[in-house]
């Protein structure tokens, strides 16, 4: 299964890095728009959100809209190769955040759960099967946090039919991309 893994994964790397600096910033805003209509932000108090770099979907307006709006916001924190906590916002768990790299500070309290989870997306399947980098963290975090709304934050171009789950693999609630939003029926 690894393989055709990783052919998808570099296609959609690909495609989302093409995409033009001004169809970037539009899908982005109409991305954060969608989210922030969603009942679940009404309804919940609690958020994680990866902090996004490179040609991710950004979070920073959503980041803000949450804090503005009183939400509670956690980041992800790697705490070791194999294992990621969450860890409330704040200006260190911001940077801790973006490097996305084993941190050794044993003071952080990376035992958040939330209510909703936003998670970064390399590509996905329209039933909710996502590929991420590679690494895992997000699928074991999941596994042992099946309470969490998954939503995943993708531009359309990332969208692939044929993408199966893998046993360990953990699929998305939603997809919000810049034309829909997208209830993967898990």
């Amino acid at each position: 299964m690894e393989p055709k893994k990783t052919v998808i994964r570099k296609k959609a790397l690909s495609l989302r890095a093409s995409i033009t600096k001004s169809d970037r910033e539009r899908w982005n805003k109409a991305i954060s728009e969608r989210f922030l209509a969603l009942d679940s932000v009404a309804e919940h108090s609690s958020f994680s959100c990866y902090v996004s770099i490179g040609t991710e979907v950004t979070t920073v307006a959503i980041i803000d809209a949450l804090t503005t709006l009183g939400k509670w916001v956690s980041v992800p924190v790697i705490l070791s190769e194999n294992e990621m906590g969450f860890a409330p916002l704040n200006k260190d768990t911001l940077e801790l955040s973006k490097n996305f790299e084993p941190t050794s500070a044993s003071s952080i309290n990376t035992n958040c759960l939330p209510e909703v989870s936003i998670i970064p997306t390399v590509a996905a399947s329209r039933s909710g099967a996502r590929i991420g980098y590679g690494r895992g963290y997000y699928d074991r975090w999941l596994s042992k946090n099946k309470h969490t709304e998954k939503i995943g934050l993708a531009f359309s171009c990332q969208l692939f039919n044929g993408i199966v789950p893998e046993d360990h693999d953990q699929t998305l609630d939603k997809i919000i991309t810049e034309e829909e939003i997208i209830p993967c029926g898990n």
